[in-house]
């Protein structure tokens, strides 16, 4: 069996990437090797994995004659390039199956033109170009799938959706943790207006609570001028950590906040819980499904009593109940076995191959 992946063109795919994106081409890769399959990876220059890998030409164009350097447009040009000689290549493989990952329109809208299946992961929100190009290519041989029930509800008015799989995480970088400390909080997430930070301060201070506060800076004057002048020896701001430093926090922590304005924010909220740490975050459609009652809770008003109530019950959960809900239903290893078997049911519908099951 002969299996295409096609990644973005954001950067390598390395073993050291920390997106669960990559780990998840990563660990699909390893385990279709186990099953006998043969793998190639369309990625940018630079990737690792075990497997051939195609790069992605993107300096295919002498760009002497144009009058005015324009980089935008560079990348633009060079993308789409790299993108459109990928499916000239499918199109002349003897590729099985294609797993597209790339949010990218010409992978999207060319695959209705391969005679072989193509399975796209509608990992965005239907944005203009992306929504049109899922929309062009409505065809029998292309497959979309939803990472969760959120975003198929969104993209069921303009698609197809032929599954749901949940993208899972590594929960042995997420390590179960027992020996918390007593009220000791972190909020994890960027640091901006939108993020409710200085609200969820002023709730700490009031309890005597203890806060660790980690993430990027986006908002250089929110955090100097209102943020900076609150931290306290309990109220701590520790910067942007590497996965396996945040990990040990949450693992210290009694309860984690978020901020469901913020990208990737149900990623956290499932590492989090992987680490026996239950959570409080500000009521989103978005996250719903990943945060049942028994493991955290909503703050679905906007002011200080209703975040000082959630707390106060976030760290009633049962951490054990925390780590059981992930292992249960968003580890990697599950989110792998899924999309081989649908690999195996999309395959069967155009010829007899190898079982991956």
């Amino acid at each position: 069996m002969n299996i295409a992946i096609i990644a973005h063109n954001n950067y390598p795919i390395t073993s050291s990437s920390s997106s669960p994106e990559d780990k998840l081409i990563l660990g699909l890769i390893d385990a279709l090797q186990q099953k006998g399959a043969n793998i190639t990876l369309f990625a940018q220059s630079g990737s690792q994995a075990n497997c051939t890998i195609q790069t992605f030409n993107t300096n295919s164009i002498d760009w002497q004659y144009e009058t005015e350097e324009n980089p935008a447009q560079r990348k633009l040009v060079e993308e789409n390039h790299a993108y459109l000689e990928a499916f000239q290549i499918l199109k002349n493989s003897d590729v099985d199956l294609v797993h597209n990952f790339s949010t990218h329109q010409l992978p999207i809208f060319t695959a209705q033109f391969l005679t072989i299946p193509t399975l796209t992961l509608l990992q965005q929100k239907p944005l203009a170009s992306l929504q049109s190009a899922v929309k062009l290519n409505q065809q029998k041989n292309c497959f979309f799938i939803a990472p969760n029930y959120y975003l198929k509800s969104i993209w069921s008015p303009h698609s197809k959706i032929d599954d749901i799989i949940y993208n899972g995480i590594d929960e042995d970088l997420w390590k179960f943790r027992n020996a918390y400390e007593e009220k000791r909080f972190i909020f994890w997430g960027e640091i901006d207006r939108s993020s409710n930070l200085e609200k969820i301060i002023k709730t700490i201070k009031r309890n005597n609570y203890k806060l660790w506060i980690t993430g990027k800076i986006t908002n250089s004057a929110y955090f100097e001028y209102v943020i900076q002048p609150e931290l306290t020896k309990n109220i701590e701001y520790l910067g942007e950590l590497e996965d396996s430093a945040t990990a040990k926090l949450l693992g210290e922590a009694n309860a984690a906040i978020f901020s469901t304005t913020h990208p990737n924010t149900s990623e956290k909220i499932l590492q989090s819980l992987s680490c026996g740490t239950p959570v409080t975050t500000f009521a989103d459609e978005e996250v719903m499904e990943y945060l049942p009652s028994s493991c955290g809770n909503f703050v679905t008003e906007d002011d200080e009593d209703s975040l000082e109530r959630a707390l106060q019950e976030a760290i009633l959960k049962s951490r054990k109940g925390c780590r059981t809900f992930v292992e249960e239903n968003f580890t990697i290893q599950k989110t792998i076995k899924e999309y081989l078997a649908l690999y195996q049911k999309i395959i069967n519908q155009y010829s007899q191959k190898l079982n991956l099951i």
